[in-house]
């Protein structure tokens, strides 16, 4: 089963869907080999990134709080390509970072540059040599210099200046639907504002990035939860799950227009969902959704998201500093004392650490 989330409709479907390219945009994809496990994957988008959220004030704090490039995990040494015709303009340049090493292309007939970042070794190529796309350039690193910590290419897109970087989304010919459904599921892609959650929250809807311009993503109210006010992640509960009987499938559409990039299940119940969406300025509500009921919706509460033990049983509250759960059954309520973290509760509710 897997639940796919378009810009528009939410929609419950059972099949993967079968999305057309787009052949007008003017750059190839800068690993020539076919995306799969043994070769290539996309790791981190471009733009508002739940990633860049949580670290935006370490490591992108020079690009406005988001990621101002895409991460494309790979082993070390895979060939890369030029994206577009172009010449050499820097390679192994420290002011540009990205390193170990790195290469920047300029394309004056498209008015951008390229740039590749954290290469192997220092580029094939030199300054000024005119290159073709499709042609190699550099071969891929790792930014940790082990090639087994997290080997990947940074890629962005920037103006002829190099003071702005734009989505890669934008130029780049790919199925960028289908490879951003590859990879952790364990939470959204991007960080939401919940006074205007629908802003930044797809692969194609996501900001230009002006260097030393002023963080644009320091919001006050958010999900998922930062880093420091979440729970540790617990393993599911098993499950002992029949397979999938080959049968007729139903399309249910959900929501409005424009809703809604974050959901999720109901940890017990197969038939109910959770969204989150609202209008700019307001604080964004949860709605729950009855899919076997032909899709009617019940306003829940108002966002954020209660945090819940693996089952739903109980809920976490952290209210200054001060920890309780609450057993939802009955309202039965535990104080525990963790100086402010907050604790992971165990699949059969009996532990929390």
């Amino acid at each position: 089963m897997r639940l796919i989330v378009s810009i528009f409709t939410l929609l419950v479907i059972s099949l993967h869907p079968v999305i057309a390219q787009d052949v007008t945009k003017p750059m190839a994809f800068p690993v020539a080999l076919p995306a799969s496990p043994a070769t290539w994957l996309l790791g981190q988008p471009y733009g508002n990134t739940v990633g860049a959220y949580n670290f935006g004030s370490a490591w992108y704090s020079a690009g406005q709080g988001l990621h101002f490039g895409i991460d494309i995990s790979m082993p070390c040494g895979t060939p890369l390509v030029a994206v577009a015709d172009g010449e050499v303009m820097f390679a192994d340049d420290p002011s540009f970072g990205s390193m170990p090493h790195n290469l920047i292309l300029r394309h004056p007939e498209l008015g951008l540059t390229t740039l590749y970042g954290h290469l192997l070794d220092a580029p094939p190529v030199r300054q000024y040599q005119p290159v073709q796309r499709g042609e190699i350039v550099g071969y891929s690193g790792d930014p940790d210099v082990s090639c087994d910590s997290r080997p990947h290419l940074h890629f962005e897109v920037r103006s002829l200046d190099y003071r702005t970087t734009y989505n890669p989304v934008d130029y780049i010919e790919a199925n960028w639907d289908v490879l951003a459904s590859i990879g952790s599921f364990s939470q959204t892609t991007f960080q939401m504002d919940l006074t205007n959650p629908r802003q930044w929250m797809s692969l194609d809807d996501q900001p230009p990035v002006t260097f030393g311009g002023a963080r644009l993503n320091a919001y006050t109210f958010t999900w998922p939860p930062p880093n420091n006010q979440r729970p540790p992640s617990n393993p599911p509960i098993p499950r002992d799950i029949a397979p999938l009987e080959n049968s007729a499938w139903q399309l249910t559409p959900l929501g409005y227009d424009g809703c809604c990039p974050a959901f999720w299940w109901h940890p017990a119940d197969a038939s109910r969902l959770y969204t989150i969406d609202g209008t700019p300025s307001q604080i964004a509500n949860i709605t729950e959704w009855n899919v076997a009921d032909s899709g009617l919706s019940t306003l829940f509460s108002q966002a954020p998201p209660p945090l819940l033990s693996p089952d739903g049983s109980h809920q976490i509250i952290n209210a200054n500093g001060q920890i309780t759960i609450r057993r939802l059954s009955d309202g039965a309520e535990w104080a525990v004392q963790t100086n402010g973290a907050v604790p992971g509760i165990s699949a059969d509710n009996s532990h929390s650490a």
